[in-house]
This record gives C-alpha cells, sequence and structure tokens, in this order.
C-alpha cells in the first residue's frame, strides 16, 4: 500500500475502502506502519514493494514518501494500480500522467463503494495481465522465420494483444516499453519491432491526449495485425494457467 498515513481521512479510506477492496481481488493488503517486525521502515518499505504482486497508490496529495515509494516501485518495473480523488487540483507527473489513474469522488457513501468496486476490478485485471504476459512464449529463431517476424517482434505484438482491453484500444509507448522490458527486450528491441511492425501495417499509431491537455504516443492493432495473430495463433498461449501460489517470502500486495 502507497499512500499518506496520517491517523485521519486517508487511514479511514485504508479501513473502510482500500483494505475491502484488495481482499476482494484475493490479495492481503500490507502496510508498514501496521507491522510489528519492521524495524527500519525504510528498508522494509523497500523490500515490500520488491516482493508485492502489484501496488495501490493514492496520488490525491504530493506527499514526499508518497511520490518516492511509487518512483521506486515504478523503477524495479511493479504493476501498480493507481487512483486519486478529485481533491487533486495540481497535474500529475511526467512518469504518472499517461498511466490509467482511477478518479475518485468522496461526496457520498455511494462514491467510495464505487472505487472499491473499480480498485478489485483493476487489480484482477492487473493479475490476469500477469498471467497472460509470463506465458509470452519465448519463440525459436527458426519458428519465428515461418511467420515472418523475428522472435522480439513476435512479443511485441503478443505483449499488444495481452495488454489491449478491445479491438479497438491503444496501449501508451511508455506502457509497450516496460511490458517488453519485462519479458527481457531492450528499448532498442522495442522500437525495431515497433517500427518493423508499422511498416508492415500489423499495427498503427496515434497521438492522445491525458487529462492535462498533454500529447503522447499510443499504438493499437490493426485488422492486419490481427489477421496475422489469427493465422499464428499456434505460436501464442491463449489459456491462463491456474493462478500460481505465492512463495513464503512474497508479499501479496
Amino acid at each position: 500500500m502507497i499512500q499518506p498515513f496520517d491517523g485521519g481521512k486517508f487511514d479511514k479510506r485504508f479501513d473502510a475502502v482500500l483494505k475491502p477492496a484488495v481482499t476482494g481481488a484475493g490479495l492481503d493488503p500490507y502496510r508498514v506502519d501496521r507491522d510489528p517486525g519492521a524495524s527500519i521502515p525504510i528498508d522494509q518499505i523497500e523490500v515490500g514493494i520488491r516482493q508485492a504482486a502489484l501496488c495501490l497508490a493514492d496520488i490525491t496529495s504530493d506527499n514526499p514518501n508518497v511520490w518516492f515509494e511509487l518512483g521506486y516501485a515504478i523503477a524495479v518495473g511493479k504493476d501498480i494500480c493507481l487512483i486519486c480523488s478529485e481533491e487533486r487540483t495540481t497535474k500529475y507527473p511526467f512518469d504518472v500522467q499517461h498511466r490509467n489513474i482511477i478518479r475518485y469522488s468522496t461526496d457520498a457513501p455511494q462514491d467510495f463503494a464505487a472505487l472499491a468496486d473499480k480498485i478489485t476490478a483493476r487489480l484482477n485485471a492487473l493479475l490476469q495481465k500477469q498471467e497472460a504476459t509470463a506465458i509470452i512464449p519465448q519463440v525459436s529463431k527458426d519458428e519465428a522465420g515461418l511467420t515472418g517476424l523475428r522472435e522480439f517482434e513476435i512479443s511485441c505484438i503478443a505483449v499488444l494483444g495481452v495488454e489491449l482491453a478491445g479491438l479497438n484500444d491503444t496501449l501508451s509507448a511508455y506502457r509497450l516499453r516496460k511490458a517488453m522490458e519485462k519479458l527481457g527486450y531492450t528499448n532498442l528491441a522495442s522500437n525495431v519491432a515497433v517500427r518493423q511492425l508499422k511498416n508492415r501495417r500489423l499495427i498503427e499509431s496515434f497521438n492522445a491526449t491525458d487529462d492535462d491537455g498533454s500529447t503522447y504516443e499510443v499504438y493499437g492493432i490493426t485488422d492486419a495485425g490481427w489477421a496475422w495473430i489469427d493465422e499464428n495463433i499456434h505460436h501464442l498461449n491463449v489459456a491462463y494457467e491456474t493462478r500460481r501460489k505465492l512463495s513464503e517470502d512474497e508479499i501479496p500486495f
């Protein structure tokens, strides 16, 4: 859990909203301030983030501890569910402004109920995405040649297929690059893959605009790209594996 620990409204939101939302996704929320075994909190925070299956961060306020922990989570490649109340009136920092952020109102109890439902749904989606991305196959060079694409290009279009919520959805360049990094590919491999896939008209790029009016590049799969996936589906895994059990030294959240 990445949020202010204030003994006030944020702690109340954790107990009443965030904790039930997290447990609703089959995870256990961890807060270092409530861990009696945490002798050096900053060290335990970093360990907790590294070992967590996911992170949930409330970026409503410009709390320095929140930004430090969130920056660390981004640096180590963690999947993060971001939430922010309408109380925030300033722009988001660059590192998060192109990410999916759940905005919530604090006007009425039903607003918090809606927030809890959205968090649970988002966490479940992130867990499913992790499972799907983890089983994207490493295609051999010979096998890749039969598809007309190189192995890292296959991984790139497969990542897009996994990450997109629908046929007309798009994915930011940043999120695509981070997903490719998790598969062991460099930024160079990602850039070359995008260029080649665009040249073959399997993917296309657009400019999107965030809530602050800034533009950024996103990618989507074309009809020809979906046709390629359909023709080569035997190279890709289309079934989820049973969710693995967490090891004893892995913090569930």
